[in-house]
């Protein structure tokens, strides 16, 4: 399995945006080749937003993560955060 794990901070009055391209992306990679399952994080008090996702291979992951589709909300979410987000990828056993 490989993981990815996303964190990233709101500018201010977009914690909803944020949340709502989070949502379409896990969407998005629902209906892709080798994802299994993906979480939506979010702080209780909004100040921090992540998603996590699984899937088979890290090949399968990056072919999603380079779709026109992913492409596109990603520079929408670059808009909705503060710099410093951080991108974690991992495999699991």
């Amino acid at each position: 399995m490989y993981i990815r794990l996303s964190l990233m901070t709101p500018r201010a009055g977009l914690e909803t945006d944020l949340l709502e391209a989070q949502k379409d992306l896990l969407k998005f990679f629902a209906e892709q080749p080798g994802y299994v399952d993906g979480y939506l994080l979010n702080v209780r008090d909004g100040s921090e937003v992540g998603r996590l996702g699984i899937w088979e291979t890290e090949a399968q992951a990056d072919q999603a993560a380079n779709s026109d589709h992913v492409l596109a909300v990603r520079a929408r979410i670059t808009r909705l955060i503060q710099e410093g987000h951080s991108e974690r990828s991992f495999l699991a056993d």
